[in-house]
C-alpha cells in the first residue's frame, strides 16, 4: 500500500499505511524501509538515514541480502 500511494503521489495515504505497518511491527525491517521510503518522498532525508539504520540494526547479521539492500538505499540518500 505504501509504494502504491507512493507511486500515485498520495503522501498521506502513505503515510497512513507506513505507521499502520510500524504500529503493527516497529522493530521489523519492512515496516522501517517502508516508512524510510515515505520520509525521503517528503524530502526528510535524515529521517528516511534514521530509519533505514533502524531496520539494518534490526535484520539478522546472517541476511546477507536485505542487509545489502538497506545499505544500498542508505548509500542512494548519502548522494542526494
Amino acid at each position: 500500500i505504501v509504494d502504491a500511494a507512493l507511486l500515485l503521489g498520495n503522501a498521506p495515504e502513505a503515510e497512513r499505511a507506513a505507521q499502520w505497518m510500524l504500529d503493527l511491527r516497529d522493530r521489523d525491517a519492512r515496516s522501517l524501509t517502508r516508512a524510510a521510503a515515505v520520509r525521503e518522498h517528503l524530502k526528510d532525508l535524515s529521517g528516511a538515514r534514521d530509519l533505514l539504520m533502524a531496520a539494518y540494526q534490526t535484520t539478522s547479521t546472517s541476511d546477507t541480502h536485505p542487509r545489502a539492500a538497506i545499505l544500498t538505499s542508505a548509500a542512494r540518500l548519502a548522494w542526494k
